[in-house]
């Protein structure tokens, strides 16, 4: 199945989204991060450093990606959305997803009565925080290789069903 891509590409030192290596942040709502209720999506992430060369993962990490509406969560909150490695780095999902080549693909499911209702407390529209990790071969200790914030949209017809 082909799901939703959207394709960004992440500055490693500052660990955010950047629209180009000469022009260092993103936009406001443009270039970032997009989910869309009931949607499954694949972020396809490009990691390149200050000069705009791919950087290269060591092979054999596991990866893991989470989405709150909220930067710090609480102990008690739920995220709106977690991934774990095995949806990670499908080259189903993203034919060039190869961490050794710097290109790591999320797939995302907000098709899940969580996210839906996290968008439901906040009209429809909200702010959100994203990480993605990733644990070195053989190591329990993650590392953060994206920080950034993003938006979580409802679908114009959302939850209608006739």
């Amino acid at each position: 199945m082909s799901f939703a891509k959207q394709y960004l590409t992440v500055l490693l030192d500052s660990r955010r989204v950047i629209r180009s290596v000469t022009q260092q942040t993103a936009p406001l709502k443009t270039g970032s991060i997009s989910l869309y209720d009931r949607e499954v999506r694949v972020l396809c992430f490009s990691f390149v450093d200050e000069a705009g060369v791919a950087i290269a993962f060591a092979a054999g990490g596991a990866f893991d990606f989470s989405v709150d509406a909220v930067r710090a969560a609480k102990a008690e909150s739920l995220l709106m959305a977690f991934v774990d490695d095995a949806a990670i780095n499908d080259t189903d999902d993203w034919a060039d997803a190869d961490p050794t080549a710097g290109k790591i693909g999320v797939r995302v499911d907000c098709a899940t009565d969580l996210f839906a209702a996290s968008l439901d407390l906040i009209d429809g529209e909200a702010d959100i925080w994203c990480q993605l990790r990733m644990f070195p071969n053989g190591e329990t200790n993650p590392c953060t290789l994206l920080i950034d914030s993003g938006f979580a949209y409802s679908n114009v017809i959302g939850r209608y069903v006739p």
